[in-house]
C-alpha cells in the first residue's frame, strides 16, 4: 500500500507537504532561542518591576501567614472564610502571575545556555524539589498530609512548563482551554474535589489545573513584553489587567469569587489586579531603577517564604493563640522584620537561593 502511495506522489510533493507541516508546527511552537547562544547577551539581567511584584507578594504573605494563628489579629488580614475577597486572597494568584512572566524569560536563557534536554530535566528537578519540600515539611511539623503552597507551586509549575514552548497566542488559547475544561467538568468532579480540600484554600491537587492557567497566560503576556520599551510594557500590563478585571466582575455576577473553590471570578479578579499592580510598579522602577525593599525580597522569594515558615512555627510555640492584640502584633512584627532585614542583607551580599 505504502509503496503504491510513494510511487503515485513525487518526492518533491512529499517535501512540500513536510515543509508546510513544519511551518505549521513552528507557528505554534516557540523555537527561535533554541541553539541561539547570543540570546543571553541580548536579554536584560532583571526586570525590576517583576522583582518588585514578587517581593510585594512575599512581603504581604508573611504577616498573613504569621497572623493566621492568632485570634486577636483582625479578619481583614486573613483569608475570606468562604465566598468573597480580602487582601490576603490576592497574594497567591499575584505570585503565580509573576512566576509565569519570569518563566518565559528564564526559560529562553537556560535553553540558550544548556540546551533543551538539560533545561527540561532541570525544570522537573526544580518542581519536584518544591513539591517534596512542601510535602515533607508539612508532615514533619503537623504529622499529617495536606496540600500547601510549595506543593501547589511544584505541581502547578510542572503542569505549566510544557506550555512555555508555545508561541504567545497558542499559549493564551491553552490557558483558556485549561480554565474552560475545569469549568466544564466542575459539576461532575472539580466542585466536589475543591470542597474536599476547602481548608487548604488551594483546591487541593485538583486545583493544579485551574491555577496552572495563570502562569501559562501570564507567560504569554511576558513574552509580548520582552524587550519592549517602558511605555509598551505598562500599556500591556494595564490593558491585560483591566480586561481581566472586567471579565472577573462579569463572571462574579453568576457566582461569587471564592478562593477555596477557585471560581472564575476569583482567578480573573486577582490575576487582573496583579497585572495592574505590575503596571504601577513599572513607574517607580523606571524612575529609580529598583525598589530596594520589594526588590530584595523578590530576588530571594524562596528564602523569604521558607524562613518565615520556620519563624512562624517558633512564634506559635512561644506565643499563645489567644494572646491580646499587642502581643500578637509583636510576634507578627518580629517575624516580618527579621525576614525583611535578612533579605536585604542577603541581597546586598549577592546571596540568592535558587533551585
Amino acid at each position: 500500500m505504502w509503496r503504491g502511495v510513494r510511487a503515485a506522489v513525487p518526492v518533491s510533493a512529499w517535501a512540500g507537504i513536510l515543509l508546510r507541516l513544519e511551518t505549521q508546527v513552528k507557528w505554534f511552537v516557540r523555537t527561535p532561542w533554541i541553539g541561539d547562544t547570543g540570546l543571553m547577551d541580548r536579554l536584560p539581567e532583571r526586570h525590576a518591576a517583576l522583582d518588585a511584584l514578587r517581593g510585594l507578594t512575599v512581603f504581604l504573605m508573611i504577616p498573613v501567614n504569621a497572623g493566621m494563628g492568632f485570634a486577636s489579629i483582625p479578619a481583614w488580614l486573613k483569608h475570606a472564610p468562604a465566598a468573597g475577597l480580602q487582601l490576603a486572597d490576592f497574594i497567591m494568584p499575584a505570585f503565580l502571575v509573576a512566576l509565569g512572566i519570569s518563566g518565559s524569560l528564564s526559560l529562553g536563557k537556560r535553553v540558550s545556555r544548556d540546551g533543551l534536554l538539560r533545561t527540561s530535566l532541570h525544570a522537573l528537578y526544580r518542581y519536584g524539589l518544591l513539591f517534596a519540600f512542601g510535602s515533607i515539611g508539612y508532615f514533619l511539623v503537623w504529622k499529617q498530609g495536606s496540600w500547601e503552597v510549595l506543593q501547589m507551586l511544584g505541581a502547578t509549575g510542572a503542569l505549566a512548563f510544557p506550555f512555555m514552548f508555545l508561541r504567545p497566542l497558542p499559549r493564551i488559547v491553552a490557558a483558556l482551554a485549561l480554565a474552560a475544561t475545569v469549568e466544564l467538568l466542575r459539576p461532575a468532579y472539580f466542585a466536589t474535589a475543591y470542597q474536599a480540600w476547602h481548608n487548604s484554600g488551594l483546591g487541593g491537587p485538583a486545583g493544579t489545573f485551574a491555577l496552572a492557567s495563570l502562569p501559562v497566560f501570564a507567560s504569554a503576556i511576558g513574552e509580548l513584553m520582552r524587550g519592549k520599551p517602558f511605555r509598551i510594557r505598562v500599556w500591556l500590563s494595564a490593558t491585560t489587567g483591566s480586561g481581566l478585571l472586567l471579565l472577573g466582575l462579569l463572571t462574579s455576577l453568576l457566582s461569587l469569587p471564592d478562593k477555596h473553590l477557585l471560581t472564575p471570578g476569583y482567578l480573573l479578579l486577582t490575576s487582573g489586579s496583579a497585572f495592574l499592580v505590575l503596571a504601577l510598579l513599572e513607574l517607580p522602577c523606571q524612575r529609580f531603577g529598583d525598589l530596594p525593599l520589594f526588590g530584595a525580597i523578590g530576588r530571594n522569594p524562596l528564602f523569604g517564604y521558607m524562613a518565615s515558615g520556620i519563624l512562624i512555627l517558633v512564634a506559635r510555640a512561644l506565643v499563645p493563640a489567644d494572646s491580646n492584640a499587642a502581643v500578637a502584633w509583636a510576634a507578627v512584627g518580629a517575624v516580618w522584620g527579621i525576614i525583611i532585614i535578612a533579605c536585604i542583607i542577603m541581597d546586598r551580599k549577592g546571596w540568592w537561593i535558587k533551585l
